[in-house]
């Protein structure tokens, strides 16, 4: 079974409806209730802190018993990649994280209708929707969504479905965009320098052209 909370409670509500349902079983479900409205208070939080879902969060130094407790502290900031078509789709939303300037981690975000990326979209944890990614290879492993399904049951959501996750055996996984397959390693530096440059959606030969350069200059 999934331990997505939201799927494990899917899968007790189902269940109530068979032979050998008792009341451990409406025990767990409950605390499964529990933890998801605690997410839920948490996501609402961050929506509030955060500016169109960007922003630094800190770590308070006393947690009120009423103050849903985020967990991940920092800079997030988001870039998203438009195709080249004559009417732009979004291709994938990143949301980069910072602490004291420096990058931690990369992960794709999901696309809130009517909202701005949320960066707690990253912490489910549900081992068959997120998949653990690198940044590189000095950098602590992050969770990348992939989520077709809606399997993280946050409604109004939907995946970033346009590039593929590749995961390598070396740490340094791949992303397949439309006519482009990027390391890791190359992909993170060029979406943090567009974005410290003031660019927040950009065109995918705007990110081929960066990427190019990026490798020219490594040869």
């Amino acid at each position: 079974m999934q331990n997505n909370p939201r799927a494990c409670l899917a899968h007790y509500e189902v269940m109530r409806n068979f032979p050998g349902h008792d009341a451990e079983q409406d025990a767990t479900a409950a605390v499964l209730r529990d933890i998801i409205a605690d997410e839920q208070a948490a996501w609402e939080l961050v929506d509030e802190l955060l500016t169109d879902g960007e922003g630094v969060l800190v770590e308070p130094e006393t947690l009120d018993a009423n103050t849903p407790t985020i967990g991940k502290y920092g800079e997030f900031r988001w870039v998203r990649i438009l195709s080249d078509d004559r009417h732009p789709r979004a291709i994938a939303t990143f949301y980069l994280h910072f602490v004291d300037d420096e990058l931690q981690g990369m992960w794709l975000a999901q696309v809130r209708r009517g909202k701005s990326p949320n960066p707690l979209d990253g912490l489910q944890g549900a081992d068959d929707v997120y998949s653990p990614a690198l940044v590189g290879e000095e950098q602590p492993d992050r969770l990348v969504a992939a989520d077709p399904g809606g399997t993280a049951g946050v409604k109004g959501t939907r995946p970033t479905v346009r590039v593929k996750f590749i995961h390598s055996p070396d740490g340094d996984h791949r992303w397949q965009f439309p006519g482009m397959k990027v390391r890791s390693t190359d992909l993170a530096p060029v979406l943090v320098m567009l974005r410290r440059a003031g660019e927040q959606r950009i065109p995918l030969h705007t990110l081929r052209r960066a990427i190019n350069r990026k490798r020219d200059t490594n040869r």
